[in-house]
């Protein structure tokens, strides 16, 4: 059971109820255990380097469609598809995540805000927009490995070190006399 290491015994975290141990034991599943319809085994082992190897494009990457002012230009099938799928798991750890921390979802960190950048990857009229916008949804996806990895590791402090829990209560008060 990945709650085991967050100081949980058959499947329950300490002193929370069963709706936070289960939404912190599917975020665990997600982020570190294979993935049925991905080539990822684990997302926390993998996608840096998936970000730096397979997630590279090139011309040859870059498909154009119809002619003249109508042209645009899409990604190989496979690797947008492959793209998307990894945005979508990465995006509902994070909100997951967000939901754990009580942070509003309009609040939360998003890879891609609506899907805006992974469907204007179907249809592009400029390949170097597309290329751009590529490149951001890669970076967007390394940057939220790192906030992944910072926020469970705060979860693990708060749910595993006594010290650590009192002062994220601290730290996510609003209340002055609590912040000091």
């Amino acid at each position: 059971d990945p709650l085991n290491a967050f100081g949980g015994l058959a499947g329950q975290l300490p002193n929370q109820d069963e709706e936070i141990s289960s939404l912190l034991h599917d975020v665990l599943l997600r982020w570190q255990y294979p993935h049925h319809l991905s080539l990822l085994e684990s997302l926390v082992q993998q996608l840096p380097s998936f970000c730096m190897k397979e997630f590279v494009i090139d011309a040859m990457d870059v498909k154009k469609m119809g002619t003249g002012l109508n042209a645009t230009y899409t990604v190989q099938p496979v690797k947008l598809e492959l793209l998307a799928h990894v945005i979508l798991a990465v995006q509902q750890i994070l909100s997951s995540l967000s939901e754990l921390r009580g942070i509003p979802p309009r609040q939360a960190f998003r890879v891609d805000p609506s899907y805006v950048f992974i469907c204007s990857l179907e249809g592009e009229p400029s390949p170097s927009c597309l290329e751009l916008m590529w490149e951001t949804l890669v970076q967007r996806l390394l940057r939220s490995y790192e906030n992944i990895e910072a926020q469970l590791h705060t979860l693990y402090c708060f749910f595993t070190e006594p010290d650590a829990r009192l002062s994220q209560i601290s730290f996510d008060s609003t209340e002055g006399e609590l912040r000091s």
